[in-house]
Protein backbone atom coordinates (compact mmCIF):
# COMPACT_ATOMS: atom_id res chain seq x y z
CA UNK A 1 0.00 0.00 0.00
CA UNK A 2 2.99 2.26 0.51
CA UNK A 3 3.95 1.95 -3.15
CA UNK A 4 0.33 2.65 -4.11
CA UNK A 5 0.23 5.79 -1.97
CA UNK A 6 3.60 7.01 -3.29
CA UNK A 7 2.60 6.39 -6.92
CA UNK A 8 -0.73 8.10 -6.37
CA UNK A 9 0.98 11.09 -4.74
CA UNK A 10 3.40 11.29 -7.67
CA UNK A 11 0.59 11.25 -10.22
CA UNK A 12 -1.39 13.86 -8.29
CA UNK A 13 1.71 16.07 -8.13
CA UNK A 14 2.03 15.68 -11.90
CA UNK A 15 -1.56 16.93 -12.13
CA UNK A 16 -0.60 20.02 -10.05
CA UNK A 17 -2.74 18.95 -7.10
CA UNK A 18 -0.41 19.13 -4.04
CA UNK A 19 -3.22 18.91 -1.42
CA UNK A 20 -4.42 15.61 -2.90
CA UNK A 21 -0.83 14.36 -3.09
CA UNK A 22 -0.44 15.16 0.59
CA UNK A 23 -3.66 13.24 1.28
CA UNK A 24 -2.19 10.22 -0.53
CA UNK A 25 0.99 10.40 1.55
CA UNK A 26 -1.04 10.67 4.76
CA UNK A 27 -3.12 7.70 3.59
CA UNK A 28 0.00 5.59 3.10
CA UNK A 29 1.38 6.63 6.50
CA UNK A 30 -1.89 5.77 8.25
CA UNK A 31 -1.99 2.41 6.49
CA UNK A 32 1.52 1.57 7.76
CA UNK A 33 0.60 2.68 11.29
CA UNK A 34 -2.60 0.65 11.20
CA UNK A 35 -0.83 -2.41 9.88
CA UNK A 36 1.79 -2.37 12.63
CA UNK A 37 -0.71 -1.58 15.38
CA UNK A 38 -3.13 -4.27 14.20
CA UNK A 39 -6.09 -2.02 13.43
CA UNK A 40 -8.90 -4.12 11.93
CA UNK A 41 -10.05 -3.27 8.41
CA UNK A 42 -7.20 -0.88 7.68
CA UNK A 43 -6.34 -2.55 4.36
CA UNK A 44 -9.95 -2.47 3.15
CA UNK A 45 -10.31 1.20 4.02
CA UNK A 46 -6.94 1.95 2.41
CA UNK A 47 -7.98 0.18 -0.80
CA UNK A 48 -11.23 2.14 -0.92
CA UNK A 49 -9.47 5.46 -0.36
CA UNK A 50 -6.77 4.73 -2.96
CA UNK A 51 -9.46 3.93 -5.53
CA UNK A 52 -11.39 7.09 -4.56
CA UNK A 53 -8.28 9.28 -4.89
CA UNK A 54 -7.48 7.56 -8.18
CA UNK A 55 -10.91 8.39 -9.57
CA UNK A 56 -10.44 12.02 -8.53
CA UNK A 57 -6.98 12.05 -10.13
CA UNK A 58 -8.30 10.60 -13.38
CA UNK A 59 -11.12 13.16 -13.45
CA UNK A 60 -8.46 15.85 -13.04
CA UNK A 61 -6.64 14.45 -16.10
CA UNK A 62 -3.69 12.95 -14.25
CA UNK A 63 -1.32 10.38 -15.77
CA UNK A 64 -3.55 7.35 -16.34
CA UNK A 65 -0.83 4.71 -16.16
CA UNK A 66 0.38 5.90 -12.75
CA UNK A 67 -3.18 5.78 -11.44
CA UNK A 68 -3.63 2.27 -12.82
CA UNK A 69 -0.36 1.18 -11.18
CA UNK A 70 -1.45 2.69 -7.85
CA UNK A 71 -4.71 0.73 -7.89
CA UNK A 72 -2.88 -2.47 -8.86
CA UNK A 73 -0.46 -2.02 -5.92
CA UNK A 74 -3.35 -1.33 -3.52
CA UNK A 75 -5.17 -4.45 -4.74
CA UNK A 76 -2.02 -6.51 -4.28
CA UNK A 77 -1.59 -5.20 -0.72
CA UNK A 78 -5.23 -5.99 0.05
CA UNK A 79 -5.01 -9.53 -1.36
CA UNK A 80 -1.74 -10.28 0.43
CA UNK A 81 -3.08 -8.95 3.73
CA UNK A 82 -6.22 -11.08 3.42
CA UNK A 83 -4.11 -14.10 2.52
CA UNK A 84 -1.80 -13.58 5.50
CA UNK A 85 -4.76 -13.36 7.88
CA UNK A 86 -7.00 -15.94 6.19
CA UNK A 87 -7.91 -19.45 7.31
CA UNK A 88 -6.15 -20.96 4.28
CA UNK A 89 -2.88 -19.80 5.85
CA UNK A 90 -3.24 -22.09 8.85
CA UNK A 91 -2.32 -25.78 8.96
CA UNK A 92 -1.41 -26.28 5.32
CA UNK A 93 0.77 -29.36 4.70
CA UNK A 94 2.89 -27.85 1.90
CA UNK A 95 2.69 -24.21 2.84
CA UNK A 96 5.48 -23.00 0.56
CA UNK A 97 3.79 -24.50 -2.53
CA UNK A 98 0.47 -22.88 -1.65
CA UNK A 99 2.15 -19.50 -1.08
CA UNK A 100 4.05 -19.76 -4.35
CA UNK A 101 0.91 -20.70 -6.31
CA UNK A 102 -1.00 -17.81 -4.72
CA UNK A 103 1.73 -15.30 -5.57
CA UNK A 104 2.01 -16.60 -9.15
CA UNK A 105 -1.76 -16.19 -9.63
CA UNK A 106 -1.68 -12.73 -8.08
CA UNK A 107 1.23 -11.52 -10.20
CA UNK A 108 -0.32 -13.03 -13.33
CA UNK A 109 -3.61 -11.24 -12.69
CA UNK A 110 -1.85 -7.94 -11.96
CA UNK A 111 0.38 -8.29 -15.02
CA UNK A 112 -2.54 -9.03 -17.33
CA UNK A 113 -4.49 -6.14 -15.81
CA UNK A 114 -1.61 -3.72 -16.26
CA UNK A 115 -1.02 -4.92 -19.83
CA UNK A 116 -4.69 -4.49 -20.71
CA UNK A 117 -4.73 -1.08 -19.05
CA UNK A 118 -1.68 -0.02 -21.05
CA UNK A 119 -3.22 -1.41 -24.22
CA UNK A 120 -6.45 0.49 -23.62
CA UNK A 121 -4.40 3.62 -23.07
CA UNK A 122 -2.53 3.18 -26.35
CA UNK A 123 -5.36 1.92 -28.56
CA UNK A 124 -8.54 3.97 -28.64
CA UNK A 125 -11.69 2.03 -29.51
CA UNK A 126 -15.03 3.78 -29.66
CA UNK A 127 -17.76 1.66 -28.08
CA UNK A 128 -21.35 2.46 -27.29
CA UNK A 129 -22.53 2.01 -23.73
CA UNK A 130 -24.42 -1.15 -24.65
CA UNK A 131 -21.30 -2.77 -26.12
CA UNK A 132 -19.24 -1.76 -23.09
CA UNK A 133 -21.90 -3.19 -20.77
CA UNK A 134 -22.01 -6.47 -22.72
CA UNK A 135 -18.22 -6.84 -22.79
CA UNK A 136 -17.97 -5.95 -19.10
CA UNK A 137 -20.60 -8.58 -18.25
CA UNK A 138 -18.68 -11.20 -20.23
CA UNK A 139 -15.46 -10.24 -18.44
CA UNK A 140 -17.09 -10.45 -15.01
CA UNK A 141 -18.57 -13.86 -15.85
CA UNK A 142 -15.16 -15.05 -17.08
CA UNK A 143 -13.50 -13.90 -13.86
CA UNK A 144 -16.20 -15.65 -11.85
CA UNK A 145 -15.67 -18.93 -13.71
CA UNK A 146 -11.88 -18.70 -13.48
CA UNK A 147 -12.06 -18.08 -9.73
CA UNK A 148 -14.15 -21.23 -9.38
CA UNK A 149 -11.55 -23.18 -11.35
CA UNK A 150 -8.71 -21.81 -9.21
CA UNK A 151 -10.48 -22.77 -5.99
CA UNK A 152 -11.06 -26.36 -7.07
CA UNK A 153 -9.08 -29.16 -5.47
CA UNK A 154 -6.53 -30.61 -7.90
CA UNK A 155 -7.24 -34.15 -9.05
CA UNK A 156 -4.81 -36.57 -7.51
Amino acid sequence: MGIAAFTLALSLLASSKPPLALAAIILGSLWFAGLFRGWPGVTEIGLFLVVALTVVGILLYGPLFLHLFAVACALAAWVLDRYARGPARRAVPEEHRVERAHLVRLLTALGVGMALGLLSWLVRVSLSFLWALALGSIAVYGLYRSSILWQREPDE
